[in-house]
């Protein structure tokens, strides 16, 4: 036990053996509080109450400290709800531009499985748009999607599916499949002569839609891993639902009716951004400002605050 020192009517902290904690690679000092009544030599202390103070190895190794706030665990709170608002409203931006230029759906698979059941029986007619519904287009996108599920979700299974780390990681990683579509996009549109049917179903084409569509799906499994199921950023129809069936719709304080509501509101509003893009400048410009956005949001879940076990406590507190 360490030397202490004493003072009159004080509460001293006396350190005994030091413990490892393995799950978040921290070292924690136990501690035993001593009160003193005013005299100065041990006989005349006090053995008090026993506590635990956690003292993190990371605060002598900044390595250490970058690391545990890394794998902290984000609550769903207000931040984090706006995050996946701001998420959603990206989903409205890339699906408008994906629908007005390549008539296909990369979020909304449970459109593109009805475009696919009617493009094979050639229920669609055979007019000129529908022409672009392309049976291609249509299995790339859902294909890319659930491949992007798949592995977004073994991957989250890995690091921790709402940890910090997590949440960051597969922002970045769907953000950079945006990316290159809005480049390979800019490539083609600005040469024609390398991919003259662009709009329609291409090589190009189908690469964007690709990319997109497993943005999308890596996007959806970071929505459902917060455990905010409301605002999983892409399938709007139960929130919809939900919201017209909730028996506190009237409620003053409702958290989860608000959320629904704004869960459908950014959907509409990118949506409807996304189209005056599209018409205004080009499908292209779209897409860098969904991407633009999604960096953002990105960055921004390395300002959340954790849940860990040392959440909220500096280089010493009371547990």
């Amino acid at each position: 036990m360490g030397s202490v020192m004493m003072s009159q009517d004080s509460v001293i902290l006396v350190p005994e053996e030091p413990v490892y904690h393995e799950d978040h690679h921290l070292l924690c000092q136990k501690y035993s509080t001593q009160e003193n009544y005013g005299a100065l030599d041990s006989h005349s202390s006090r053995r008090g109450s026993e506590s635990t103070i956690f003292e993190p190895e990371s605060a002598l190794d900044p390595r250490l400290s970058l690391k545990a706030h890394l794998l902290e665990e984000v609550p769903q709170d207000t931040l984090l709800s706006l995050q996946l608002l701001t998420l959603t409203f990206c989903t409205g931006i890339i699906d408008a531009m994906t629908l007005s230029t390549f008539r296909v759906f990369c979020s909304k698979q449970t459109g593109n499985t009805i475009v696919l059941a009617l493009i094979a029986l050639g229920a669609l007619g055979s007019t000129p748009s529908n022409d672009q519904l392309n049976e291609e287009a249509v299995l790339i996108s859902f294909s890319c999607f659930f491949s992007s599920a798949i592995l977004f979700g073994w991957a989250g299974n890995l690091i921790g599916r709402d940890r910090r780390l997590w949440l960051f990681l597969s922002t970045l990683f769907s953000t950079t499949l945006v990316l290159a579509a809005a480049t390979l996009h800019r490539v083609y549109s600005s040469n024609p002569s390398l991919d003259p049917d662009l709009h329609l179903p291409s090589r190009s084409s189908c690469v964007v839609i690709a990319l997109l569509a497993s943005a999308c799906g890596g996007q959806l499994q970071l929505a459902l891993s917060v455990r905010m199921p409301e605002l999983n950023t892409t399938m709007i129809t139960a929130a919809i639902v939900n919201l017209a069936s909730d028996p506190r719709i009237l409620a003053h304080h409702n958290s989860i009716r608000n959320r629904r509501a704004m869960y459908w509101v950014s959907m509409l509003a990118g949506a409807f951004l996304g189209a005056v893009v599209c018409k205004a400048s080009s499908p292209t410009e779209a897409l860098w400002l969904a991407a633009g956005i999604k960096v953002c949001v990105g960055l921004s879940f390395l300002c959340n605050k954790g849940v860990g076990l040392f959440a909220g406590i500096g280089k010493a507190g009371l547990v």
